[in-house]
């Protein structure tokens, strides 16, 4: 197996001086500024704006241990907390995230190809999404990409799904936010 950090730091020097007074504007102050020098201190700006194609709304109830349904009625699930041994009485929040990138990973997967000439249509895209306790005394996340090519090299495999990795939206969207780790699986 090869991997590939999904992002890499680049440290800056940049002060931004917001003079704003008052509790409210000084806190959106020390919001954009913390902003702004992520996305510095990144290398890396948010998303652009997109022009909307598609909007779907999925309302939930009960958390982590309620329900949730999609506008149109398609999805339509429990949600509970993971078990950390025995089986789930329904879906938890980090399986759906995972079943929605690698979708849009896979997609993006063989827009790349296309443009190469690759021939990805035996492509497995596995992710893998992590949580627990993060260093800040909260929670957060933790991602696995894995793709699996059969009849491509890995070297080939690992340069296509970095392509992927930086045209999917889910990545964008995430990009800078968790550790990513994007891997290329060698063909059995």
């Amino acid at each position: 197996m090869r991997r590939v950090q999904g992002h890499q730091r680049a440290r800056s020097n940049a002060v931004i001086d917001l003079r704003w007074s008052g509790s409210l504007k000084g806190l959106l102050a020390r919001f954009m500024q913390a902003s702004v020098l992520k996305a510095i201190d990144w290398g890396e700006a948010t998303m652009g704006r997109i022009e909307k194609k598609y909007t779907t709304t999925v309302t939930v109830t009960g958390g982590r241990e309620g329900h949730a349904i999609s506008d149109d009625g398609v999805l339509d699930v429990q949600l509970r907390r993971p078990k950390l041994n025995g089986v789930s009485e329904g879906t938890n929040p980090e399986q759906l995230f995972a079943a929605a990138w690698g979708g849009c990973f896979q997609s993006a997967l063989m827009a790349v190809a296309r443009k190469s000439g690759a021939d990805v249509s035996g492509s497995v895209v596995s992710v893998e999404v992590a949580q627990g306790p993060d260093s800040q005394g909260g929670y957060g996340l933790a991602a696995t990409i894995i793709v699996d090519i059969p009849g491509m090299d890995e070297e080939q495999t690992q340069e296509l799904a970095n392509a992927a990795h930086q045209m999917c939206p889910y990545s964008k969207a995430i990009r800078g936010n968790i550790d990513v780790e994007v891997t290329a699986r060698s063909p059995r």
